[in-house]
Parts: structure tokens; C-alpha cells; sequence
């Protein structure tokens, strides 16, 4: 499993772990998953990582606390979306969240 060049992202898979990487080589997602049946896989975890937008507003000499909790609540929020969104797009593969 081994994909990018063409986008932004490059993922790969290495002892188990799914690693979504930007092609700047910074990794955004590393997720263990395990598979259930019918090509449906379960995320067992998800870490974070990479620059998010909280980060950049944290840079922002006007930027106010609300603001950069804000941000990282988005950033928090839509990650499983998003590294979900690039395992189906890239792989085929639907992940669903554990409870």
C-alpha cells in the first residue's frame, strides 16, 4: 500500500499503520486499522499531526485564543472525515470509526 506523487498526500502502510503524509514529507494522520470483512475496516486509532490551521493562526501576531481554539476544534473535528475520505479515494478502502 503505497500511494501520492500525484497530490499533495503520499500515504503508505508500515507495521501496520497507515501513515498520510503531505508531500513536504510532514505526516498529518497515522491510523491503525484492522480489517472486518467485505473491505470494511475498523480505525482502531487516529494521531494527528502536521501543521493544522490552529497551528498557522498560532503564528498570527492578532490572533486571539478563542480564535486558535476555534481553529483547532475544526482541525480536531474533520480529521477522521478527511483521513477517511483519503484511504476510500486513494485505496478503495471505507474505514468506520470504533465507539
Amino acid at each position: 500500500m503505497a500511494k501520492g506523487g500525484g497530490s499533495n498526500w503520499y500515504v503508505f502502510l508500515q507495521d501496520g499503520t497507515v501513515h498520510i503524509c503531505r508531500m513536504t514529507g510532514k505526516e498529518f494522520y497515522r491510523i491503525k486499522l484492522s480489517h472486518q470483512d467485505d473491505g470494511i475496516y475498523l480505525a482502531e486509532s487516529l494521531e494527528m499531526g502536521g501543521d493544522g490551521p490552529y497551528l498557522q493562526a498560532m503564528r498570527e501576531p492578532d490572533s486571539s485564543g478563542e480564535e486558535m481554539q476555534r481553529q483547532r476544534k475544526i482541525y480536531t473535528d474533520t480529521a477522521p472525515e478527511e483521513a477517511a475520505g483519503i484511504l476510500q479515494y486513494y485505496f478503495g478502502i471505507n474505514v468506520t470509526q470504533s465507539s
